[in-house]
């Protein structure tokens, strides 16, 4: 049975994120290497999020930033999905090195409108603005916003990112 088979399923799901506690940081990273190609299927899994939101945990960031990078060029249908969005929600959370930041942050700024203005996707953006430690990054976004004003005033998840940015402290150190 394939690997991903038994991840996606409630029980194979809960016995991963046990032994993901007893695994060598080596072992995870063949893990990840393993289940590479089948990422975003595991994410968008009912059970199988489960698991990613377990192992992105138990993770260094070198290997967050290679689960980023598995999932790169689905991110936003990821971001969007209604199970998919909860590990990404995770990874952007407890990302914190520079590298983890500027992938998440290249990854939302090439799909900024489609997540600010998804009810998933949204939390994804207010959650790196809320997280994000990099000036730089968090510029770059807001300019992006900005750019997109009037798109995101006119939608109810992109108001919601807009109003994480003014009560963010990069607004408030903007003003003074």
């Amino acid at each position: 049975i394939p690997l991903i088979n038994f991840i996606t399923t409630e029980k194979g799901s809960r016995e991963m994120q046990k032994l993901l506690y007893k695994l060598s940081p080596f072992d995870i990273s063949s893990l990840i290497k393993e289940l590479s190609s089948s990422m975003t299927i595991i994410m968008e899994d009912k059970y199988g999020n489960y698991f990613c939101q377990k192992l992105v945990q138990n993770c260094s960031p070198d290997q967050r930033v290679e689960i980023l990078r598995n999932v790169k060029d689905s991110f936003n249908e990821v971001s969007c999905h209604s199970f998919g969005t909860y590990c990404l929600q995770v990874l952007v959370e407890i990302s914190n090195m520079e590298n983890e930041q500027a992938l998440l942050s290249q990854c939302i700024e090439n799909n900024l409108l489609s997540l600010a203005c998804n009810q998933k996707g949204a939390h994804i953006v207010q959650k790196f603005f809320s997280s994000c430690s990099n000036e730089k990054f968090i510029q770059n976004i807001y300019t992006i916003v900005l750019s997109n004003f009037k798109e995101l005033v006119n939608n109810p998840h992109g108001v919601c990112v807009l109003i994480r940015i003014l009560k963010s402290n990069f607004c408030t150190k903007e003003k003074k």
